[in-house]
């Protein structure tokens, strides 16, 4: 059985994780009580362009479906908050 990451997770490495932080601060992202960090939100919006979702309710549903993966592909939030 494979021990590896998955290939989203490989791929998400690849991006600065700094960087999106930085800019999450800078323009206060995170302060106006949303119930989805923009961190999560990101990731869940690449999944969506990477795996060719056409709608948010097919990539709703997609990381539903997911769910028990969610933590190995970066998202620490439960899919049925996206």
């Amino acid at each position: 059985m494979y021990q590896g990451s998955y290939v989203f997770a490989q791929v998400m490495e690849l991006l600065p994780r700094r960087e999106l932080t930085r800019f999450i601060t800078q323009y206060q992202g995170d302060s106006h009580g949303n119930r989805l960090p923009c961190r999560d939100q990101f990731l869940a919006m690449a999944f969506g362009q990477l795996s060719y979702r056409e709608s948010l309710r097919d990539v709703a549903s997609c990381l539903t479906s997911h769910q028990a993966k969610l933590y190995h592909f970066g998202i620490n939030y439960p899919a049925d908050g996206v």
